[in-house]
Order: structure tokens, then sequence, then C-alpha cells
């Protein structure tokens, strides 16, 4: 199997945080710690952070003011990666999830959801490229 040729640097995350009330149980704060204990362990760097505080999962993606900014600083940036602290941050809706991933996709992206237990798989693969640049 031929490894995966990136278009943007891998090494080089966008993260996004949203919360739609604040009794929910993964506050913005909370949300950010995994992000950033991910990250640690990965050994990538967060260039950028967008948020959408008070904002359903259920709205439109293109209706999110911090995941288009994300978006955008992925191409911009050359970032490889979209972090979020978990997957149903990014939607509620499946067909949302799924427009998001094909943009993410587009750019030449990955979405990581840095609570899976693929998300220390992914750290380490990190890890391993950033040791042999």
């Amino acid at each position: 199997m031929a490894l995966r040729k990136w278009k943007q640097n891998p090494l080089s995350c966008v993260a996004y945080l949203r919360m739609s009330t604040a009794r929910q149980g993964l506050s913005l704060c909370a949300q950010r710690k995994v992000i950033l204990d991910w990250a640690e362990v990965a050994g990538v760097e967060i260039v950028a952070w967008f948020e959408d505080p008070a904002r359903s999962g259920a709205t439109h993606p293109k209706r999110r003011e911090g995941l288009l900014g994300a978006l955008q600083a992925l191409e911009s940036l050359k970032a490889g990666v979209l972090v979020v602290a978990a997957d149903d941050r990014l939607s509620r809706d499946t067909n949302h999830a799924g427009w998001i991933a094909t943009e993410v996709a587009d750019l030449g992206a990955v979405v990581v959801d840095a609570s899976k237990p693929e998300a220390e798989w992914i750290a380490q693969m990190f890890g391993r490229m950033q040791a042999q640049s």
C-alpha cells in the first residue's frame, strides 16, 4: 500500500471547537484541553483555533462562522489536519458531517477526533514523520 501524498502539512493542525449550551459536558475549555493533550503526544503544531460557541450541531456548516474560518485556515495555512475534541463537535447531522469531511478532503487534509483510540495511533504516526524530517 502506498503512503498518502499530503497536499498540506500533516504536522500543522487547525483546531475547531463547538458547544451549543453551557449545560453540555464538554465545555470549550475541556475541548481545548483534549486537543492540546493530543497535539503534545502527536508532536504537531496547532496553528489556528476556531470556535462556534452557542451554536447547535444541527446548524448547517455554511452558517457557522468558526467552522468556515477553520476550513479557510486549512487552505491558507497549508494545514493537513482539522482536529476536534470529539466527532460530534463537527455536526450532529450525518449529511452535514459528510459535507464537512468532503470539504476537508478536497483541501488535502483529514479530520482527527482527538478523543478516539485511533487518535493515539495517528499521533504516533505524526511523531514518526516528525522524527524523519
